[in-house]
């Protein structure tokens, strides 16, 4: 009988920790993947939100000012000011430093999900890091293609805020992204 207890026990156990380990990418659940999945679905929506987006994560001259409190309970000062540094750098790259109607003179990719499509859906697969940081990777389905990126959010209390992004190819948005530790 003790063998039998101690076997299902050792049985559970491992079963558990194939559970642990197998990190299967999931719909969004956890509260840093909800607040993910939330600007996501604003990002990817086409319309006034999404454009506003936009516009305030690149710090355009002409923004919307409408969404930026909510925005601003999504995202870090710190990644804003990156990706608005890159926009800047890609103006000056492209048009000279001065947005031309009808160019492209900033990033040719939404800064946020990393694509120029909406994909059908995403999944999600957390790490923690901290406990006031989270790694979560995020497959994008678009019609049977998938993608994939990164996100570091960090804990500012109330919320967690997305802090980081690292696109599948591996270019990223904040200096201080880790490097080693999302693995």
């Amino acid at each position: 009988m003790k063998l039998k207890i101690f076997l299902l026990f050792a049985l559970s156990v491992f079963v558990l920790s194939l559970a642990i380990n197998n990190h299967q990418y999931h719909p969004p659940t956890s509260p840093s993947e909800l607040v993910l999945d939330s600007l996501l679905a604003k990002s990817r929506d086409i319309g006034e939100e999404s454009a506003a987006l936009h516009d305030y994560i690149t710090k355009a001259p002409d923004a919307n000012q409408e969404y930026d409190k909510e925005f601003d309970t999504l995202i870090t000062s710190q990644l804003r000011n990156s990706i608005a540094r890159m926009q800047i750098d890609e103006v000056k790259k492209n048009c000279n430093g001065k947005y031309i109607e009808g160019e492209l003179c900033g990033l040719d990719v939404d800064p946020i999900t990393c694509s120029q499509d909406s994909p059908v859906k995403y999944v999600y697969r957390s790490k923690s890091i901290s406990p006031h940081e989270v790694v979560i990777h995020v497959r994008a389905d678009y019609n049977g293609k998938e993608d994939m990126a990164s996100y570091r959010l960090a804990w500012r209390d109330p919320v967690w805020k997305v802090d980081g992004i690292r696109c599948g190819g591996g270019s990223y948005f904040t200096a201080n992204y880790p490097s080693n530790n999302d693995k």
